[in-house]
């Protein structure tokens, strides 16, 4: 008789950066390992160890992240991307039959891909989905990516960013409170964060965040919703002032540095608020926040 031989466990070890691994929807964890970005089920029963390996990439790959679709809780992960020193981005994605693919190449720097950014939000409803790159040419790019079938996607360069002699570490990208206009957030090696606003297709400077004392090397942003704002409330000093407290809705930015320290931001409608609100009060300072914001937005010029 013959004797039998199985494959009961695999591994692979995993490049030495900040952002080489990433947890999906679905359980899935992707991360990156020399040229490929390696794919395993933590929760797997049978302890399998990596169940597939992505390869494409020419050289040593950098960072991986997924791409997410849906509302709220039903949001899944339909796609990965990776960045690699071989100055390109791929996106990964599932075909019907079960098998990854390459289904799109992002290529135009002129050097390694070194961060990436994707959409979080509370609820990312989108035909197009889009993505950052930064990369050690000292750019800044977004692109559009379409899905077109099964196995191919279709991606646009919209915009290059040149950051001028400095070097993007990390990126996020999300939408501003009650919005589906994007905010992206830069963090380098001038040790600032810088804020972008998209208005009329196009990412404009918009805020610098000072604080920390090294280069940024992690940014990840939340929004805030209203069960947390009630714990954060009710456990903190009734002293602090309204215009303090964590609102359902606001954009939390989390900043990691080599500092050592990382940085809660917020962003949020700025309203003077005195003495206590009923429901109908709270609606309409609601709603001319929003129309202030509006308005904010529309007066963004290019030089800002």
């Amino acid at each position: 008789m013959l004797p039998k031989v199985s494959n009961e466990y695999t591994s692979i070890g995993c490049n030495r950066f900040p952002q080489v691994a990433a947890w999906g929807k679905d359980g899935t964890v992707a991360f990156v390992a020399h040229n490929y970005v390696a794919l395993y089920y933590p929760e797997d029963l049978e302890c399998r160890g990596i169940i597939s390996t992505l390869a494409g990439h020419k050289d040593r790959v950098n960072c991986v992240d997924f791409i997410y679709r849906g509302d709220e809780l039903n949001q899944k992960n339909i796609a990965i991307i990776s960045g690699s020193a071989d100055k390109t981005a791929r996106v990964w994605k599932l075909t019907k039959d079960n098998k990854w693919v390459n289904s799109a190449i992002l290529e135009s720097h002129g050097g390694s891909v070194n961060t990436l950014g994707v959409t979080r939000a509370k609820s990312i409803i989108v035909d197009k989905d889009l993505i950052i790159t930064g990369s050690a040419d000292g750019v800044i790019k977004v692109w559009e990516r379409s899905i077109c079938d099964d196995v191919q996607d279709s991606v646009k360069c919209l915009q290059t960013i040149n950051l001028e002699r400095k070097y993007p570490m990390a990126l996020a990208l999300s939408y501003l409170p009650e919005s589906k206009i994007p905010i992206l957030a830069c963090g380098g090696t001038d040790k600032r964060i810088l804020l972008y606003v998209q208005k009329d297709g196009l990412f404009i400077p918009s805020l610098k965040l000072q604080g920390h004392e090294n280069w940024i090397r992690s940014l990840s942003f939340a929004t805030n919703t209203e069960s947390n704002s009630t714990t954060t409330s009710s456990a903190s000093d009734s002293t602090i002032q309204e215009q303090y407290k964590l609102k359902d809705g606001d954009l939390l930015l989390a900043s990691a540095s080599q500092d050592k320290y990382v940085r809660l931001w917020r962003v949020s409608y700025n309203g003077e608020v005195s003495g206590s609100l009923d429901s109908e009060d709270i609606t309409n300072r609601k709603s001319k926040e929003q129309k202030s914001l509006k308005e904010l937005l529309e007066n963004l010029s290019d030089d800002t």
